[in-house]
């Protein structure tokens, strides 16, 4: 499974070629890395929920340092929020229902992009 060529997918993470992304679940969360202009993005959301995503983080960075920290950010989240309690989620930085978040406090800082 690769990107651009040259960047292998971390094991555990399976490859869409339909939808362009990488997905892995664990317990009751789904993470996907895709790529977007100019970067990346990982994004967690309940498995079998179809709304918004319940965390999200960003890069401009289109290199493998940038690829591989939303690889490492998707783990983090895989395995902190896999009991998927909403309520433990929506205290994360990167939650857009977080007041004090990255998505709502001051979203001109664009902190949400790392």
């Amino acid at each position: 499974m690769t990107f651009f060529r040259h960047i292998t997918a971390p094991a555990g993470w399976f490859y869409s070629d339909t939808f362009n992304y990488w997905q892995r679940t664990n317990g009751r969360v789904v993470c996907y890395v895709s790529p977007i202009i100019g970067g990346f993005q990982a994004q967690l959301y309940l498995r079998g929920d179809l709304s918004m995503c319940e965390l999200e983080v960003r890069t401009d960075k289109m290199t493998e340092q940038g690829y591989d920290r939303m690889f490492q950010i998707g783990n983090e989240w895989l395995s902190k929020y896999a009991e998927g309690h909403l309520s433990t989620m929506h205290e994360d930085l990167y939650s857009i229902k977080n007041p004090n978040g990255v998505w709502r406090k001051n979203p001109e800082n664009k902190g949400y992009w790392i």
